[in-house]
């Protein structure tokens, strides 16, 4: 709880449809709220990363009534996708997404960050604008997805990681 206390709307809705697709510019904001959500109703939940190998496998033996928080669902392939969107119909799970794009057949919920560093009408250079995207959504987006949301290449974005020494 205590890396949560800076993250400003934890509240949850009474009544929640599962599966439930989590969306938000901040990944911290969705681990906040699936923290909140298994607290509040002293759940035990188990954690499984769309990023790691075999997790789609580990995810169909996990027994029935299991409540998961499963992140990554960006990094999954179109047929992983599409596997992965049959099997979670009905199950107990939320899913951390950092988008809403190909989940509009499920339940959605999106958490957004008030404060930002575009307040007070200011005006960045672009190489500050370019550091802050790379690091605001290294979490949620791959280097593929963020050089095309940019309009740069790859090598671009690997390039400002090394100038800023910023950590993937």
């Amino acid at each position: 709880s205590h890396s949560f206390m800076d993250v400003q709307d934890k509240t949850i809705q009474s009544e929640i449809k599962f599966p439930l697709f989590v969306s938000s510019n901040i990944q911290k904001n969705i681990d906040a709220f699936v923290y909140t959500y298994v607290s509040e109703r002293d759940e035990v939940f188990g954690f499984i990363s769309l990023k790691d190998a075999g997790a789609l496998k580990k995810i169909q033996k996990y027994p029935e009534d299991t409540f998961l928080y499963i992140s990554d669902f960006h990094m999954l392939s179109g047929s992983s996708k599409k596997t992965f969107l049959e099997y979670i119909s009905g199950k107990k799970f939320i899913i951390s997404n950092p988008t809403k794009i190909g989940t509009e057949n499920f339940s959605s919920l999106e958490i957004q960050k008030d404060e930002t560093i575009f307040e007070n009408e200011t005006i960045l250079e672009i190489n500050d604008y370019l550091k802050y995207i790379i690091l605001a959504h290294q979490d949620t987006l791959n280097d593929t997805e963020l050089s095309k949301r940019l309009g740069i290449s790859r090598k671009s974005i690997w390039e400002k990681r090394k100038k800023y020494a910023i950590l993937r």
